[in-house]
């Protein structure tokens, strides 16, 4: 006799107390919500659609790593900081939208988007942080750097084979070791 396959959740309401289901397609967050914890969506393969509201502060570390099925995020102007791996592995993402606002990027944040084809750093980024912070993004051609970054992390773009020119603002002070090696 065949097992009847249990349906993905296509719209999970988040609250930020929950456990979060592996089976998740679309995940909408409550206006209450500030910071989207340490681990919370990490492996979650099926997610493809996250709505962020306005008051959230901060994306953990590993939050949505290994979401294999993600295309887009779009993170609002009260992030601060995008924390280490959030977003790693994340293979089918090809757009990111970072608006004013975000300060920090930790390591490796988008290590691996292997579909990731440009980033723009908004002007309120100071450091393109942590070690290989967009590392291993082989489809990335085109990173638009703003006026106001002070430093380029060691390996922050390594191994970004298809990267075909960038402009570094004047506020760059310091560019770290194979900060675009390969």
């Amino acid at each position: 006799m065949a097992r009847k396959r249990d349906r993905a959740i296509e719209v999970f309401f988040y609250t930020g107390v929950e456990v979060v289901p592996k089976d998740v397609v679309r995940v909408k967050f409550a206006s209450t919500v500030t910071e989207v914890a340490p681990y919370t969506f990490v492996n979650c393969h099926s997610l493809v659609e996250v709505v962020l509201k306005e008051a959230i502060l901060m994306i953990g570390e590993c939050a949505f790593r290994g979401c294999s099925s993600l295309i887009s995020i779009t993170l609002p102007s009260t992030v601060r900081e995008v924390g280490d791996r959030a977003f790693g592995g994340c293979i089918k993402l090809r757009e990111v939208v970072l608006n004013e606002g975000l300060l920090a990027i930790g390591e490796i944040a988008f290590y691996g988007c292997t579909s990731l084809e440009s980033i723009t750093l908004p002007s309120t980024v100071r450091e393109v942080g942590g070690d290989r912070a967009f590392g291993g993004c082989v489809k990335l051609r085109e990173v638009v750097l703003n006026e106001g970054l002070l430093t380029i992390s060691d390996r922050a773009f390594y191994g970004c084979h298809s990267l075909e020119s960038i402009t570094l603002p004047s506020t760059v002070r310091e560019v770290g070791d194979r900060a675009f090696g390969g």
